[in-house]
């Protein structure tokens, strides 16, 4: 047998291969022969995706993520969610989409997805749009905060891949509602007692958080509205909120004080609780302080985020000076107002920074200082 050993050696100088491509693409920042997130229209949308430049599948090796350019502040956010819509093709379990939330640039040099933990990994097909959403309860308070869309393939099979749409991250400060009115008297109802018990619906507010309003104006002159027994339940008939006003001034509700005098406990005024019975109950009360009474008794947050129906229950009683007056008792719902602080449609991915680490082939980067071939 006879073996002939060839040893080539080649030495790349200045422009000894200029214009000339090599015969293997090698891995880098968005290679052409690497899928890395871009914009891509399937005809009918716009969208993210993790492709092959002009082609829609993915390939072999691919490493790539795709993150907010601008940091979201969530400096005086208290909720605060990251919600998404997408889809997925994978030749096998290998090939997955993740997503993470952090609260930092997650550059190339920075961001390492194994030291990561995902809000979520996916690696089953799902041929529909499916909406995604996730709490950054754990974010709020932070200054800078990044989502990152992360896309990872084996080397073996390609496919569709993932696609992306409708991104955005919502939050809340804690204190900005959108207030509706749900009930309104301006007529006497059980002054005297017993208390009439009262059922409305909060079901708008379901989903996020939400918080209630008893508002009693005076009109000038009236006599008085009590309230008593409130709760605050779900489509679980879990109890959300709770307060009977045995204590005063009730745990984290807010007492505003439009005129002269707000809501306090029955006993200030020596007034009977006509609303509960038993007790104490709050009381707005005109008759006892002569008049200048506008005040409002606002419930602390509720969290109904896992509530598809929401529920009050209560128990008053209204003192009416003469229907037409000006005086009234009203009951608000306040939705939480969120501020979106994050929104695209993917028409292009000018607010996001894409980062490219996918290798194709298993091909290193090399200087192609020595070739080796053996026959």
């Amino acid at each position: 047998m006879r073996k002939i050993f060839v040893v080539l050696t080649v030495v790349l100088l200045g422009v000894a291969f200029a214009g000339t491509a090599p015969f293997v693409s090698v891995a880098g920042p968005n290679d052409a022969d690497t899928a890395h997130w871009q914009h891509y229209n399937d005809g009918d949308d716009d969208m993210a995706a993790c492709i092959v430049d002009d082609g829609d599948e993915y390939s072999m090796g691919d490493k790539t993520w795709l993150y907010n350019t601008d940091a979201i502040d969530l400096t005086d956010a208290v909720s605060a969610w990251f919600g998404f819509a997408y889809t997925l093709d994978t030749a096998d379990e290998g090939d997955f989409f993740a997503v993470y939330a952090v609260d930092f640039e997650p550059t190339s040099d920075d961001f390492d997805p194994d030291a990561e933990t995902p809000l979520a990994v996916y690696d089953t097909n799902e041929g529909s749009w499916t909406d995604e959403a996730f709490d950054l309860e754990d974010l709020t308070g932070e200054s800078e905060v990044y989502v990152v869309f992360y896309w990872e393939s084996d080397n073996s099979g390609v496919a569709d891949g993932v696609r992306v749409n409708d991104a955005m991250v919502g939050s809340w400060d804690g204190e900005s509602y959108d207030w509706t009115q749900i009930l309104r008297w301006d007529e006497d109802h059980h002054a005297y007692g017993p208390g009439e018990e009262v059922n409305l619906d909060l079901s708008d507010g379901a989903g996020g958080f939400l918080a209630v309003d008893f508002h009693y104006d005076d009109g000038g002159w009236d006599w008085w509205a009590e309230v008593d027994q409130v709760v605050v339940s779900d489509d679980t008939r879990a109890d959300l909120l709770t307060e009977d006003f045995e204590s005063w001034p009730p745990t984290d509700w807010t007492i505003v004080v439009l005129e002269s005098y707000g809501w306090v406990r029955n006993d200030t005024c020596y007034r009977s609780n006509y609303a509960g019975g038993d007790g104490f109950c709050a009381d707005a009360d005109s008759d006892y302080w002569y008049a200048g009474v506008n005040t409002r008794l606002i419930s602390p947050p509720i969290d109904c985020s896992g509530s598809t129906t929401v529920d009050l229950d209560f128990v008053a009683s209204y003192n009416d000076i003469s229907t037409g007056s000006g005086d009234y008792f009203e009951v608000l719902l306040g939705v939480a107002l969120e501020s979106v602080d994050l929104e695209d449609e993917f028409d292009d991915l000018s607010a996001w920074t894409a980062v490219d680490l996918g290798e194709y082939s298993n091909v290193e980067h090399t200087t192609w200082g020595g070739i080796k071939a053996q026959f």
